[in-house]
């Protein structure tokens, strides 16, 4: 067959894949402007007036899939089709973008090819990540429609086709405002025009925040090395930072150090991609982070046309200038990682000098302990040995624990070495007070004292604390417990209980060196119960030796604690004193040193019940006459004035003495007496009474109305009214008596009444001591000997009130005592004696 002979192969060829390769081949294009603006696209440069305007739909029709199938050209071999070069002429005189489209598709070897949409797609993209390759927003000013860089700025194209033109204002020739309309936030939610003008203030600029701002020069810095590589773009001046080593380390600050451990362990992390159609399996983040992505704003890292343009050239290796980043990125984080490290050591390394010189320091303080230590034991052992050879004496042991607790003080107290001087001291001391007599004298007992001080300075650290459960007692209170109390406990055992001053003078004479616990146990423990003994042996009666003589030196050492032994006293005093007549004077001996010792109730309830009664007794049979008056038992009676309550005194004159006397002077004023004698007889008597008696009502009410009498008798038709001088003398005597204020009221007046408060406030508290009930009676013998007696809340019988009386329970009924007899519920009436008895 001849050269020039067209033959059509039906062979599939190169051009045929490409073909099918490119689905729009063969097609009419759309223009940019159509794909832009759509039906508002101007069609007069590329579109014929007949042929309609796209997206008003097309006159094609469907494809019959039911016709014979019809095979398709592959073209003649040696020749090219005019239509293809007409369609490349034309794509030539398009945009720049659509030629360099063309050009890639008609090459192959291009930077990407154009899909259905008019999307460029470019070599080495993620699947799923493939930017749309759409040119740049057009600017309509400053802070004109900044917004839509975010967008494909289809707003600012269409306004530019409407003629708009930037800078110049939206009417139809261009008039109108320039500046755009902003938003400004009020201060409040007050209505338009609230807070002024609206309008016409600065806009606010923006400010990014650290995190936007990062991110825009993270994006810049990844962006650098793309950008400058398109054909005809900018070419920039690329400038070479050099940094030092302190440079890295000053940025690399407060930088977080990726460590070769965790860097290992994300390499080997396995990743698999899911975002394109196909999926692929990646070994660590690192090539996710080598492959081209497109910006989070939806914009492709590098502009369309730079894509378009792109051409292969030598050398150009992208992945080895993103190596050679992590290299250097690395590097610093190395050198930073390197630097921390070196300061953390340094700082390591300080604090071990520190700690060294602490412990060469506590080593210095430990050696110099440990010879002090020695040097202790070396003293320790000699004395041992010396104790245990029987060559130790007191004067050797003071010298050396006294050298020891100078030179070693500080360890003496660490170490308590005063308790390891207990085992030599104790027994040096007990040697030395085998004769020892404490109760032989003063002179007895001073070198012992002086033995005593001087362990007590060597030994005694603490304070005088009695020692506790779990605290062991002091070095010297131990000496002292077990050297000088066994000694006094026998002394006090041979001690004659009736020779206090002995005793008293030996404890006076020892209270500054021994502790106060043990001074109070010796007190308490063995004296006071030597005293309790000797009182329940002690008879008022046949014993002629009174008891305060060797009960009060005890006082002052015991204080309250001898309390204990004074119900016993009034008891055995008040048995005493049953057969007892006012006229022996030996019982107010007795009481009288006991008037300060005994609580000024307990001494009124006594006399009360032990010796009122007796004077009472006497003065109501005591004979009362005008001549030749025996006063012997009414002095007997007034000798007790100074232990008597003067309100109680005036109270018994008031009962048992002047009923008596006034009906006497009565009787003799009738007998027409001298009234001279009268007179005196009546001095006499006032004369004879206590002062503190005469202002109280009982007594001064009594003389007033021996006045009266008086004063009646010697006036108007008296017996002595006939007697010259009588009524002078007598009214003199009475208004001498109303105005120096002994007596009552004055004649004709209300007698009582002028000095019957004068002593209200005694007579009360007096009182109020003395049982006024015969419960308080009860409470008050309960009380002397230890007997508890108080009420019992909500028990009642009969209406009475019940009492609890030691272990019994009691109530009182018209002075009656009701006891109850065991647990029957019988109640039996019984004395107060035998209630007490039974209870003690």
């Amino acid at each position: 067959m001849a050269d020039d002979e067209e033959v059509m192969k039906f062979e599939i060829t190169d051009q045929d894949l490409e073909d099918e390769m490119t689905p729009n081949y063969g097609r009419k294009r759309m223009s940019k402007n159509q794909a832009t603006y759509g039906i508002w696209a101007d069609n007069s440069d590329s579109e014929g007036e007949g042929e309609p305007k796209a997206g008003f739909g097309s006159n094609k029709g469907k494809r019959d899939f039911t016709a014979p199938i019809g095979f398709v050209s592959g073209g003649i071999v040696g020749q090219k089709k005019k239509k293809d070069d007409e369609e490349h002429e034309e794509s030539a005189g398009s945009s720049g973008d659509e030629e360099a489209g063309s050009k890639g598709r008609a090459g192959g070897s291009g930077l990407g090819y154009r899909s259905k949409a008019g999307r460029v797609e470019s070599e080495g993209q993620i699947a799923g990540m493939r930017s749309q390759g759409y040119s740049q927003p057009q600017s309509l000013g400053k802070g004109f429609g900044d917004w839509e860089k975010h967008t494909k700025g289809i707003g600012a194209k269409l306004l530019l086709n409407m003629g708009f033109q930037p800078g110049k204002g939206l009417g139809k020739a261009l008039q109108g405002r320039t500046a755009i309309v902003e938003a400004h936030l009020r201060k409040g939610k007050g209505a338009i025009g609230a807070y002024g003008k609206e309008g016409g203030r600065p806009k606010k600029e923006k400010v990014l925040d650290s995190d936007e701002e990062e991110e825009k020069q993270f994006k810049d810095k990844l962006n650098q090395w793309r950008t400058g590589t398109a054909v005809g773009a900018k070419k920039k001046n690329v400038s070479y930072v050099y940094k030092s080593v302190d440079d890295v380390l000053a940025e690399g600050q407060f930088r977080k150090v990726d460590r070769k451990e965790d860097r290992a362990k994300r390499e080997g992390v396995k990743v698999i991609d899911m975002t394109g159609r196909e999926q692929r399996v990646l070994k660590g983040y690192s090539a996710i982070a080598g492959q081209q992505r497109p910006a989070e704003d939806g914009d492709s890292s590098a502009p369309l046309i730079a894509l378009q343009e792109k051409r292969k050239k030598n050398f150009e290796l992208p992945e080895l200038i993103h190596n050679l980043n992590l290299l250097v990125d690395m590097t610093e984080q190395d050198i930073i990682a390197a630097d921390r490290k070196l300061v953390h050591h340094k700082d390591r390394v300080e604090v071990l000098e520190r700690e060294g010189e602490k412990l060469n320091n506590l080593v210095e303080k430990e050696k110099q302990q440990i010879e002090a230590m020695e040097q202790i034991i070396d003293v320790l052992d000699r004395l041992e040995e010396k104790h245990n050879t029987g060559e130790l004496d007191h004067e050797l042991a003071v010298k050396a624990f006294t050298k020891l607790k100078e030179e070693f003080s500080s360890e003496f107290q660490e170490f308590e070495l005063s308790y390891c001087a207990q085992t030599v001291v104790i027994p040096l001391v007990k040697q030395s007070l085998t004769s020892w007599s404490p109760l032989a004298g003063r002179n007895e007992s001073l070198p012992h004292l002086t033995t005593f001080t001087q362990w007590r300075e060597i030994l005694e650290a603490g304070g005088d604390t009695q020692p506790g459960a779990d605290t062991p007692m002091a070095a010297y209170h131990s000496l002292v417990w077990e050297c000088w109390v066994p000694l006094v406990r026998l002394s006090v055992q041979r001690w004659h209980s009736r020779d206090p001053q002995p005793l008293v003078a030996f404890l006076e004479l020892w209270r500054p060196l021994v502790p106060p616990w043990i001074m109070q146990h010796v007190l308490e423990q063995l004296v006071l119960a030597r005293l309790q003994a000797e009182v329940e042996v002690w008879d008022p009666l046949t014993d002629t030796t009174p008891i305060h003589t060797w009960l009060h030196p005890w006082l002052p050492p015991l204080g309250d604690r001898l309390d204990c032994v004074f119900p016993t006293i009034r008891n055995k005093l008040s048995s005493a004193l049953s057969s007892w007549h006012p006229t022996d004077r030996s019982a107010k001996l007795i009481l009288l040193p006991w008037q300060e010792v005994f609580s000024r109730g307990s001494m009124c309830a006594f006399l009360t019940k032990n010796i009122v009664p007796k004077l009472e007794q006497a003065l109501a049979t005591l004979p009362i006459t005008p001549h030749n008056q025996d006063l012997t038992l009414w002095r007997a009676v007034m000798d007790w004035s100074d232990l008597l309550p003067p309100p109680q005194l005036a109270q018994m004159l008031s009962q048992s003495f002047f009923p008596r006397w006034l009906q006497v002077l009565a009787g003799w004023l009738n007998s027409t007496p001298n009234y001279e004698e009268v007179v005196g007889w009546y001095s006499g008597w006032k004369s004879s009474l206590p002062a503190s008696a005469l202002p109280l009502p009982g007594v001064a009410d009594q003389l007033s109305q021996a006045l009266h009498m008086m004063n009646r008798s010697v006036s108007g038709g008296g017996p002595l009214a006939g007697q010259p001088g009588a009524l002078e003398n007598v009214r003199y005597m009475t208004s001498r008596e109303f105005q120096a204020g002994g007596v009552g009221a004055q004649a004709g007046q209300d007698t009582g009444n002028k000095n019957k408060f004068a002593t209200v406030s005694e007579a009360v508290k007096t009182a109020a001591q003395i049982p006024q009930g015969f419960k308080d009676l009860i409470g008050r013998r309960c009380e002397e000997r230890g007997i508890v007696f108080r009420p019992l809340p909500g028990r009642w019988r009969e209406g009475k009130q019940l009492y609890l009386c030691g272990s019994r329970q009691v109530y009182l009924d018209r002075n009656v005592i009701f006891v109850m007899e065991g647990g029957s519920g019988v109640w039996v009436p019984t004395s107060l004696n035998s209630l007490l008895d039974r209870d003690a």
